[in-house]
């Protein structure tokens, strides 16, 4: 676990934020309302870290990461998940205790609201993360692949974050071709989630429109 953590230092402060905003937060709030608050605060400081990392990263660096991280990429991915939809669920009950009580106030739609978008955007910067480190870290040694990218030049993270947001907004892969069977699967993975995801924020969305015509 402590070298899970080491080569993850970004994860374990993410969660170390997210622990810590959650018990920081107000008693007043509801137990729904600190989780979906610590939720959203490890998820941001995930969102910038990695961006930052992403952009500083050449492709050496790249390589070495995607060895050095090769244990864990699925089950990070899966934990990923769960806790997205975990997210969701708690926005729900929010919203199903403030209708009940005084209506959609603009502070439960704006959390409401960032929840939604920090946690889409998670579920895929990782996916991107996971796409370029099984491409430059195969099983059985092989040559690296699994994507075929436009181009000579080798893919950097960049270009992973371009395959993953296009599969989460459209569920198409662009212009880069699916060469391998095990990414082909989580390709698959992520098509299902992204729909289930976009589902669920056009239901909520229109949950929360309705209950602010309502209430007006």
């Amino acid at each position: 676990m402590l070298t899970f953590f080491r080569l993850r230092p970004t994860t374990a402060a993410a969660i170390l934020v997210a622990v810590a905003v959650a018990l920081l937060a107000p008693s007043s709030f509801s137990p729904s309302t600190r989780a979906l608050l610590g939720w959203d605060a490890g998820a941001a400081y995930f969102i910038v870290a990695i961006a930052i990392t992403m952009m500083r990263t050449d492709l050496k660096a790249l390589q070495r990461r995607a060895r050095e991280l090769d244990g864990g990429r699925a089950s990070i991915l899966v934990v990923t998940l769960i806790a997205a939809a975990m997210s969701v669920v708690a926005i729900v009950v929010d919203l199903a205790a403030a209708k009940a009580s005084n209506g959609y106030g603009a502070s439960v739609v704006a959390l409401a609201v960032a929840t939604i978008a920090l946690s889409w955007t998670l579920v895929n910067m990782m996916f991107a993360l996971h796409y370029a480190h099984e491409f430059y870290m195969p099983d059985d040694g092989g040559d690296p692949g699994g994507l075929k990218f436009p181009g000579d030049a080798a893919p950097l993270y960049g270009d992973f974050v371009h395959f993953a947001f296009v599969i989460g907004v459209a569920n198409q892969t662009a212009d880069i071709m699916i060469t391998s069977p095990s990414l082909r699967r989580v390709v698959t993975a992520h098509g299902i989630a992204a729909f289930v995801f976009n589902t669920t924020i056009i239901a909520l969305t229109i949950n929360i429109a309705a209950g602010l015509i309502g209430g007006g």
